[in-house]
């Protein structure tokens, strides 16, 4: 137990299990520690390498810290059963080196000879390979209990987490694999913004027990976007500078059109838990019939929503427009038939004019996040972006 511990050190000095286990042989080639030790120190140097890796994922996302975290945890277990077995899986080891060598004398006694610590270190590898090979086998049956056990100690960060998740290690080998990993970020972007549509949702059917709660994680998540708007950008603007393709070109156009867009559409949910914050704060809100009609157009511009997320998961071929342009016209349409609502209203004096301007307020900003989604589905269709880019050539001759 003292050696496993001082194998762990070692490795956490050297920042290296390489180098503790090529120490560790060292000192058992010198006949400074006996094979047993030796065993126990490359056990402790297991648990040793996992810590490097957790260090490393202090400034990674989520799920950089549940995969470092998964690493330890698996060490750890596989380090606690061999050590109730370590005498007799020692015993099975040396007794294996004896039947494949000849001449060979057990190295498990002490006081041995230079061949005989010669042969320790070929035991003490053969031990550290048998030992990690028996390690999975038996563990990969209990690889689901274990992320489980790391996903509840390790919660999801989202909220907090202003760091890109594919795109954070760097550029990729050739400018199209950046353009893919550069592609699932707006994924997870248009994700984001959905869950930003269900806090607006949850804001606007004024559950009194969590107001606080979805203005916070309103403003959070709009500040996140912010963030991921820039790395993006950034990120495509790298892709750019290496020799690409014209389409590779247009496609990098339609990313940052779409990052875009996605930005706006969450600065105008941002908008809304503002407009939502003041009327609390005076005392106001709409009237059951008028909330009523706003969440018919609340329930379209998710659906668009999730059309930007289903041709997100589509390639660029295979998308088709029919269907985004129909939810589009619903939204227009509901739009158009929610003013005479509002009108018919103010007729009847239904409600003030005050309250009226916050649903008239409502009203525009949801009609224009469906214009900002309409536009994503566009540049992901390549309909804008390749008329623009064919008009820029045209110009230049």
């Amino acid at each position: 137990l003292i050696f496993v511990v001082v194998g762990t050190l070692l490795t956490l000095i050297t920042q290296s299990s390489s180098a503790a286990s090529a120490i560790t042989l060292v000192m058992l080639f010198e006949g400074w520690i006996d094979f047993p030790i030796a065993a126990a120190m490359i056990l402790g140097e297991n648990i040793g390498t996992t810590v490097t890796a957790n260090i490393a994922a202090i400034v990674g996302n989520v799920y950089a810290k549940r995969a470092a975290r998964f690493h330890f945890v698996f060490n750890i277990f596989g380090v606690l059963w061999m050590l109730l077995l370590i005498d007799p899986f020692l015993t099975g080891i040396d007794k294996a080196m004896g039947y494949f060598m000849a001449d060979y004398t057990s190295v498990l006694g002490a006081n041995i000879d230079q061949v005989g610590r010669a042969n320790a270190t070929l035991a003490v590898s053969l031990f550290h390979s048998v030992f990690n090979v028996l390690n999975v086998l038996l563990m990969v049956g209990f690889v689901p209990y274990i992320v489980k056990l790391i996903e509840k100690y390790q919660k999801e960060e989202e909220d907090t987490q202003t760091r890109l998740q594919y795109i954070s290690s760097g550029m990729m080998s050739s400018p199209e694999l950046s353009m893919s990993q550069a592609h699932k970020e707006i994924q997870l972007f248009a994700k984001l913004i959905e869950k930003m549509h269900f806090n607006i949702q949850g804001l606007l059917a004024n559950k009194q027990n969590r107001q606080d709660q979805f203005l916070e994680k309103i403003e959070k998540r709009e500040a996140i976007t912010d963030n991921i708007e820039l790395e993006i950008a950034e990120y495509l603007t790298k892709i750019s500078s290496y020799n690409i393709t014209e389409d590779a070109t247009r496609r990098i156009r339609g990313m940052h059109s779409m990052i875009n867009d996605l930005e706006r559409v969450a600065d105008i949910y941002f908008q809304m838990s503002k407009t939502f914050e003041r009327m609390q704060n005076e005392g106001r809100e709409l009237p059951d019939a008028a909330m009523k009609k706003l969440n018919e157009l609340i329930d379209l511009v998710h659906d668009a929503i999730r059309n930007v997320r289903e041709n997100l998961d589509k390639d660029n071929g295979e998308i088709n427009l029919d269907k985004s342009v129909a939810i589009e016209d619903a939204i227009d349409e509901c739009r158009d038939e929610l003013m005479e609502f509002h009108y018919a209203q103010l007729e009847k004096n239904t409600y003030s004019n005050e309250i009226g301007f916050v649903f008239l307020d409502y009203l525009n900003r949801l009609e224009k996040i469906g214009d900002h989604l309409f536009n994503v589905n566009e540049a992901l269709a390549g309909v804008k972006v390749k008329a623009a880019y064919e008009r820029v050539m045209e110009e230049r001759g």
